[in-house]
């Protein structure tokens, strides 16, 4: 159970506004192909994960060793660059986004490499319908449509989810978790005004950060946009590496 735990947090190294009107029209793709999406490892203290958890940091430290061959997470990278977007037909209302992913690094010259995984791809829903019921932020990628905020707030959340402009959060009670957890869990996760994840943090019931991820940079075609998100930035990659394996 605490592994399970443990491998959602790394989703750091991841609204009830409902309205039946809400026509898939209304919603568009804000991401294009060639965009590079760049996040960054902010926080992992381990000290706080493991007292929060209840386990010994060297075992937490094992964890971490065991997923990306290093303890010392802060700083590490990872890198996807979008290569298509389509309508899946016959279906207009979904929309295909296939995409590269380099994995974690701490030196940003290993994306000129090879991609890691190549043609990976995301389904985009333009009917937040079709996103199902009960979502939490575990049911989300790395894209959403624009009107973002709009689009979130016509989704039919979970009762542990809540949304607050284009930031979504989910808590896990502590009784739902893992036995000796100390409290809640809270997941928070952001998206940009184009629909791209841009970072997200693993928090206590008290808002103690004890994962976070932020958004490096957008580089579109040509030149880079920096988007340095401090710490109100939201997210995991961990979080953004579960939710990629998923799909």
């Amino acid at each position: 159970m605490k592994t399970k735990y443990f491998l959602l947090g790394f989703m750091i190294l991841s609204i009830f506004a409902f309205s039946a009107s809400v026509k898939a029209a209304d919603y568009a793709v804000g991401v294009a192909e060639d965009d590079v999406y760049i996040w960054k490892v902010k926080t992992w203290d381990i000290p706080a994960y493991a007292d929060y958890f209840d386990m010994k940091e060297g075992d937490v430290e094992d964890m971490l060793v065991d997923e990306f061959d290093t303890k010392d997470l802060v700083g590490l990278m990872m890198q996807i660059t979008i290569t298509k977007i389509e309508e899946d037909e016959p279906d207009d209302d979904i929309v295909k986004i296939t995409y590269d992913m380099w994995d974690h690094t701490d030196d940003k010259d290993d994306f000129e490499d090879d991609a890691d995984d190549e043609d990976l791809v995301e389904y985009l829903y333009l009917d937040p319908d079709d996103l199902g019921d009960d979502v939490s932020v575990f049911g989300l990628g790395y894209f959403i449509p624009t009107k973002v905020a709009d689009y979130l707030a016509a989704a039919d959340w979970a009762d542990d989810t809540e949304v607050s402009g284009t930031t979504v959060t989910t808590t896990i009670d502590k009784d739902d978790g893992p036995p000796d957890i100390e409290g809640d869990l809270i997941y928070i996760f952001k998206f940009n005004n184009k629909g791209g994840y841009s970072g997200g943090k693993m928090t206590t019931e008290d808002n103690e950060v004890l994962v976070e991820s932020i958004l490096m940079g957008n580089v579109l075609p040509g030149y880079e946009l920096p988007i340095l998100l401090g710490v109100a930035a939201v997210g995991t990659i961990g979080l953004v590496y579960i939710v990629m394996k998923k799909k």
